[in-house]
């Protein structure tokens, strides 16, 4: 095991301060922690070492952003009060607080708009290092004939055709005897097992992907119908509850829209997948053997059709659980350093899963 843990670059610093507040600032675990021997010169960290932290970027335009975006996601997330104050660039902010986030106020935004919103909810267990974040997005006037073929992408056979992330997802057996994955060549009914690859590459420092096996329960429709009345208020009401002033502004409105659908969705789906076996990882170099100890959640999605008018509102709750194994362990605790990023990879990847990933694929239907 090699005892030299590489440089900290920017976009490392971005991402262990980002995953440091997530942990910090926590509602549950407010209190300075232990940082791994590569992240000692940066944790734990008051504001004010995090600005001279954040100026070792300047020059880089673009690293700047990078870490002033990451660590914004992170305070905001955990309502920092200060979260304003840490970037005196307004541009920087402004950058920041408006990546895939929409959250106008009723006065700005009418009830037959065309919009959508996104937000994520991180919470990190200090005894396990396990992360979990919950995504919620919500999109308006989305067509039926849209809609159902988001419902026929957003089966995880189809993974691979709409997210942008997934490069193949393919239903299967793993054959542990020989070490590899058998291709099904027939429905295999709602439980069966996923061979999935997935890569991102938001930019030449952040970028990294999975390999996985995974289990995956469907749900029929029948057993969850009932779940689905009053989902959409559910996911509504998640995306504008991180600021009372925001909440109580956006309750007129969006009980206008629950109230102008109806209360059974047309088309829902409801799936869980746990973790069968990790193959190999990639995150901030090469790929390894193994890497995850968990990678489990749920994901549902329903769309209600308008009562008075075409069109409909698409809801969507995605949970995701991420543990990172001492597997990839290249120097002393790169594993804790890992899960310290845990909180802002894994809300990166559940908003481009939730959101911003599929904005294009509703745009190009319009």
């Amino acid at each position: 095991m090699n005892g030299n843990p590489p440089a900290m670059t920017p976009e490392m610093c971005s991402a262990l301060l980002a995953g440091s507040y997530a942990k910090w600032q926590s509602r549950y675990h407010r209190y300075p922690i232990a940082a791994p021997p590569a992240a000692q010169g940066l944790l734990p960290m008051s504001l004010a070492r995090t600005r001279k932290v954040l100026q070792r970027t300047d020059g880089n335009a673009g690293a700047w952003k990078h870490t002033s975006w990451c660590v914004d996601r992170m305070l905001r997330a955990c309502d920092h009060d200060e979260h304003r104050t840490l970037f005196p660039d307004d541009e920087v902010h402004s950058y920041c607080a408006g990546h895939g986030r929409a959250k106008k106020k009723s006065t700005e935004t009418s009830l037959t708009d065309r919009t959508s919103w996104v937000d994520t909810d991180i919470d990190f267990d200090p005894a396990s290092s396990t992360t979990t974040v919950t995504a919620w997005s919500a999109f308006t006037e989305v067509a039926e004939d849209t809609a159902r073929d988001f419902f026929d992408l957003a089966k995880p056979a189809n993974w691979q055709a709409g997210s942008g992330i997934f490069k193949q997802s393919v239903p299967g057996t793993w054959h542990a005897p020989t070490g590899s994955f058998l291709r099904a060549n027939e429905d295999l009914g709602l439980n069966y097992q996923i061979f999935e690859q997935a890569e991102w590459n938001w930019s030449p420092e952040m970028s990294g992907g999975f390999v996985n096996i995974l289990e995956i329960t469907e749900y029929e429709r029948k057993r969850y119908a009932e779940e689905f009345l009053g989902f959409d208020s559910k996911v509504l009401k998640k995306l504008f509850d991180d600021d009372p002033r925001i909440e109580a502004a956006m309750q007129p409105f969006t009980q206008a829209l629950i109230e102008q659908h109806v209360d059974e969705p047309a088309f829902a789906i409801r799936y869980d997948y746990d973790l069968y076996r990790s193959l190999r990882s990639r995150i901030l170099g090469g790929w390894r053997s193994g890497g995850l100890t968990k990678d489990d959640g749920t994901y549902q999605a329903a769309w209600y059709p308008a009562k008075a008018r075409d069109g409909g509102l698409l809801c969507i709750e995605i949970k995701k659980d991420l543990l990172f194994s001492r597997q990839v362990d290249v120097f002393e605790d790169y594993s804790s350093l890992l899960n310290l990023m845990a909180p802002a990879l894994g809300s990166l990847l559940l908003e481009q899963l939730a959101h911003d990933g599929i904005l294009p694929f509703l745009r190009g239907r319009h």
